[in-house]
């Protein structure tokens, strides 16, 4: 019963080590998103190309987040609002929508 208990603790430490580290791969996905982004700005031969590697990290950190943290995380705050501006940046048609939505859950999320 000992071994049984130790394992259980042994299995959540664990658990928040891989919750921790998620959270840390997350968080440097959405600086690289934010830098590809800065870069299709400012050079419209990349434009196409940084906006979808962007929106391809912001997606894989929105991921991260949830699978680390679950969906109501005030930690997606961010991920959700980047990415509505690479989609209005790529002038996607859900865009606005999308941007709105991240709006409302960061209002919810800080009340």
């Amino acid at each position: 019963a000992e071994a049984i208990v130790q394992a259980e603790e042994g299995m959540k430490l664990l658990q928040q080590h891989f919750s921790q580290h998620k959270r840390w791969v997350a968080h440097s996905l959405v600086l690289r998103g934010e830098c590809r982004l800065e870069i299709a700005r400012r050079s419209p031969d990349q434009r196409q190309a940084m906006v979808n590697a962007a929106a391809e990290d912001l997606n894989q950190a929105i991921h991260l987040h949830v699978t680390a943290d679950g969906p109501d995380h005030p930690d997606l705050v961010g991920p959700l609002i980047l990415l509505g501006m690479v989609k209005l940046e790529s002038n996607t048609v859900d865009a606005k929508k999308m941007l709105a939505d991240a709006l409302r859950f960061a209002v919810q999320t800080c009340e």
